[in-house]
């Protein structure tokens, strides 16, 4: 009768450890993924909402004023710079 060895216990572990990785991986790569298209799909928003602060409206008087804060004049002063 010939004797059969079974693998050594580490080699299972090391295969089932190697297959641990890749799902760690891929799980890594699909939360990453997801990260991205969340921050494409607000990009848009966020930048409308920020310039948004900066539009100017104008008025019949000629004068034109920030949107968001109609005691800013626009062009003139510090919001000349801007």
């Amino acid at each position: 009768m010939e004797n059969v060895q079974e693998p050594a216990p580490a080699i299972v572990i090391g295969k089932m450890s190697e297959i641990e990785k890749k799902v760690e991986l891929a799980t890594k790569y699909k939360i990453l993924t997801t990260f991205f298209v969340i921050v494409l799909l607000w990009h848009p928003t966020i930048m409308n909402y920020s310039f948004s602060i900066f539009m100017c409206v104008d008025y019949e008087d000629g004068n034109s004023y920030l949107r968001k804060d109609t005691a800013i004049q626009c062009w003139e002063g510090r919001n000349f710079f801007l």
